[in-house]
């Protein structure tokens, strides 16, 4: 779906294909921002294209949350591709997921090797990597060449392709926005608060200031007493807070 320089891409089979496309295009700088990056075939094949744009130059800035370690560990492959260890505290949230949700009691037991890819990316002068960070923001996004950004729900596992272990269908989606004003309006945005013009807009919840912000809340209530005739809501969470119910 496209609307002028905005690109709906609907589940990892549209999304990851531009994805490895735009960085394979990336000259100068790349940056990427993830919750969960798997060691699975997807996995692999954006971390190569990442080593390919460093050996070509490019400068590379890849974060990935502490706090998804945790799942790469527990769920689908249970291979995560920067988090090859876990400390005593993630093991034992590990231990008590499982304990209290059958479906992660597995048993087969998967090896979580180091990888030479892995070793490449971690060496690389041009690769910028922070990965021990607690950051728990669940934030997906990419940015190429400071004029691309790529931003949405979508994390680094094959399920995002298709089905997941236990054969769910998944149903996930980010948006490719075309143009230097929208990375300028997103990253101030992320980094200090401040919306830059009125037409190029975002609401950001980051733990990364004080307070804390998290102006979605507020937006999605925004939404709900403002329609008018129709609300459809699709969400993969709903925790009923009591001003969401009431509204």
């Amino acid at each position: 779906m496209q609307y002028t320089n905005l690109t709906l891409l609907e589940n990892g089979k549209d999304a990851f294909p531009i994805i490895l496309n735009e960085i394979d295009k990336a000259e100068k700088s790349l940056e990427i921002n993830m919750f969960i990056w798997r060691d699975d075939e997807i996995g692999n094949r954006l971390a190569k294209a990442v080593l390919q744009a460093a050996d070509r130059g490019v400068k590379v800035f890849v974060s990935v949350d502490k706090y998804g370690s945790v799942l790469e560990h527990l769920e689908e492959s249970r291979k995560s591709f920067f988090h090859k260890k876990t400390n005593f505290s993630e093991k034992f949230k590990i231990w008590s997921l499982k304990t209290f949700y059958p479906e992660y009691r597995v048993k087969v037991k998967y090896q979580d090797e180091i990888s030479e890819l892995y070793e490449k990316i971690l060496a690389h002068p041009n690769i910028e990597l922070e990965k021990d960070t607690f950051k728990a923001d669940h934030s997906k996004y990419y940015i190429i060449d400071g004029k691309i950004l790529i931003l949405g729900g979508i994390n680094v596992e094959d399920k995002e392709c298709g089905v997941d272990e236990q054969g769910r269908e998944y149903q996930d989606y980010m948006v490719k926005m075309d143009g230097e004003e929208f990375v300028q309006n997103f990253k101030t945005k992320w980094e200090t608060g401040e919306n830059l013009s009125s037409e190029y807009r975002f609401g950001v919840n980051s733990k990364r200031v004080t307070p804390y912000r998290f102006e979605m809340e507020e937006e999605y209530l925004s939404m709900i007493r403002n329609a008018n005739e129709e609300l459809t809501v699709v969400m993969a969470y709903f925790s009923p807070m009591k001003k969401f119910v009431d509204e």
